[in-house]
């Protein structure tokens, strides 16, 4: 069926709503019953972009997203000649600030080099040739925890992702290689090494309590979030943190420590549904 229309669920949380959600997280119960640590259900779809390379739609409560993998033949970067780029474009359900804040967060996690991205898989002649993987993002429906959900599917749609065979081509002359002929035959596309790719898990501090996947009232409520990037490996590769309010040091090593760790948790169990599929 076609995608319905994107909607921003803005969350417009009133003083006493407020009181009543930092109260609920300090007992540890929220207001959906999920306990602090808790996450909403999570349900995948993999076939929902048929003429992209990869695809996944991942509903996260009532957060929905979409991610399309559309590789691109293009030219390395002068100081990168030997890599690939991974390209983000976020667009949807939220306020243009919040979709420029998920793209360059997306982004950041993708960067060559900075996070263990192995773009020089996307390399086919050196300095001449190479693979642009963009990612088209789409905020279908926005309820809280918008980076968590679009790195998660970005992760499982490069998983999935088929990129054509690539021919040697003619040269153009006795120095420099020609264009590449693209086989039009997928079965012996290359599919993504993607154990160095990292996807991202946001913890928040709401009153005294650590949460994890606020839905879009909490996020209001949160003092700070700490959103990590970690790898197969459960390595930290980034540290995205936000805050509202100042926070003492031993406040701050709580919030990050626990999201390194929430990170790694949630890191293993992608890992193991990949590996299912």
């Amino acid at each position: 069926s076609a995608p319905g229309p994107a909607v921003a669920r803005i969350a417009m949380v009133a003083a006493a709503e407020a009181a009543y959600i930092r109260e609920a997280c300090e007992r540890g119960v929220r207001r959906d019953g999920r306990a602090c640590a808790e996450y909403r259900r999570c349900r995948f779809a993999e076939d929902t972009a048929p003429n992209a390379a990869g695809c996944c739609e991942l509903h996260l409560g009532d957060t929905i997203v979409a991610v399309a993998v559309v590789p691109e033949l293009s030219a390395p970067a002068p100081d990168r000649p030997r890599e690939g780029r991974f390209l983000v474009h976020v667009d949807g359900a939220a306020p243009g600030t919040e979709l420029m804040r998920l793209e360059r967060a997306l982004q950041c996690t993708l960067a060559p080099g900075a996070c263990g991205v192995a773009a020089e898989q996307l390399l086919i002649a050196e300095g001449a040739q190479c693979w642009d993987i963009h990612l088209a993002a789409h905020v279908r429906q926005a309820d809280g925890s918008a980076l968590d959900a679009l790195s998660t599917a970005a992760l499982v749609a490069l998983a999935g992702a088929s990129i054509p065979k690539v021919g040697p081509g003619a040269p153009a002359s006795d120095k420099e290689p020609g264009p590449a002929d693209v086989e039009g035959d997928l079965s012996e596309a290359t599919q993504l090494r993607v154990g160095g790719i990292p996807s991202v898990t946001t913890l928040a501090l709401i009153g005294g309590a650590l949460v994890a996947d606020c839905d879009g009232a909490e996020e209001h409520c949160a003092a700070a979030t700490a959103s990590v990037a970690c790898d197969d490996s459960g390595d930290v590769c980034a540290i995205l943190a936000v805050g509202t309010e100042a926070l003492d040091a031993e406040t701050s090593d709580r919030l990050l420590r626990a999201a390194c760790k929430a990170a790694a948790s949630r890191r293993a169990a992608l890992l193991a549904y990949l590996q299912s599929q």
